[in-house]
């Protein structure tokens, strides 16, 4: 999947998106984070961003970071409940 992304030349949030999702598939969490660090700050995808970049900081052992996400996640928002279920497990 990322050499269909390399390829394609487009730069669309959703495009960078999963391509930020294929990196983190692959514990390539240093390229997901800067893929989603790229994506704009109006996306539709802000939400899904904040669970994804603390899975990425939990998958390098930053639990410093990964608690800093986390605590992001409003009530309302994407993956709410599994934040605070994932906070109650780490140290």
């Amino acid at each position: 999947a990322l050499e269909n992304f390399r390829s394609s030349g487009d730069s669309s949030d959703t495009l960078l998106f999963y391509k930020a999702l294929s990196h983190l598939s692959i514990d390539q969490a240093d390229s997901a984070l800067l893929v989603f660090d790229s994506i704009g700050k109006t996306s539709v995808f802000d939400q899904q961003i904040v669970w994804y970049k603390a899975l990425a900081y939990l998958s390098q052992d930053k639990v410093k970071e990964t608690k800093l996400f986390l605590n992001k996640i409003r009530p309302s928002e994407f993956k709410y409940k599994e934040s605070k279920e994932l906070i109650g497990q780490m140290p």
